[in-house]
């Protein structure tokens, strides 16, 4: 009897040691993940599909906006190019995110909001390298919250699955425009 409840109680503990384990999101697999896969800091928690539809779809349409003029008003080649890229990125993303919010009847922003034509604004304002290191700064800003509210959506279950499986697709793209504008940022600064 006493062999069999040891036994049991090394079962016990190895059952406890797991569970322990999974809860604290331990895992016997190798990170091999990207840095930037990981938020930085506290991720909020679960996000509705109409506000991730809404905050996704007025920046979408302001990384368009700010890349169009980019695209024609920065003085570096290097910050064009980026801008172009951010037109054809996020246009591309646009009209998927409308296509998914339309088939679940969610109203898509027609227009980028006041916070974000205030930047734009402000952009249209400044000329040659001034204007690179303040469109550089505010796109900085931008894909990390877009990276945020990506991740977020990613990862909570309270969005549609074609919802989730859009922002799950679209974290790459914008974790590159994140990389590539901190490397931008860190030659014009």
């Amino acid at each position: 009897m006493f062999l069999h409840l040891r036994s049991i109680s090394k079962t016990a503990a190895a059952v406890a040691v797991l569970g322990f384990a999974l809860a604290s999101g331990v895992s016997a697999q190798t990170d091999n993940t990207h840095a930037l896969d990981k938020p930085s800091g506290p991720v909020p928690g679960p996000i509705a599909a109409s506000t991730f539809v809404e905050k996704a779809g007025k920046d979408g349409l302001a990384e368009v906006a700010a890349g169009k003029l980019a695209a024609s008003s920065a003085s570096s080649a290097e910050v064009r190019a980026f801008g172009q890229r951010m037109v054809t990125d996020h246009s591309k993303a646009n009209a998927e995110l409308k296509e998914i919010a339309t088939v679940h009847k969610i109203a898509v922003p027609a227009s980028m909001g006041p916070d974000k034509q205030a930047m734009l604004d402000e952009l249209k304002g400044k000329k040659g390298a001034e204007f690179d290191k303040a469109y550089l700064q505010h796109m900085s800003q931008a894909h990390d919250d877009a990276v945020t509210l990506f991740t977020q959506t990613a990862g909570g279950n309270e969005v549609p699955p074609d919802l989730k499986a859009f922002a799950n697709k679209t974290l790459p793209v914008l974790r590159s425009h994140q990389d590539e504008v901190k490397k931008l940022n860190a030659k014009h600064m």
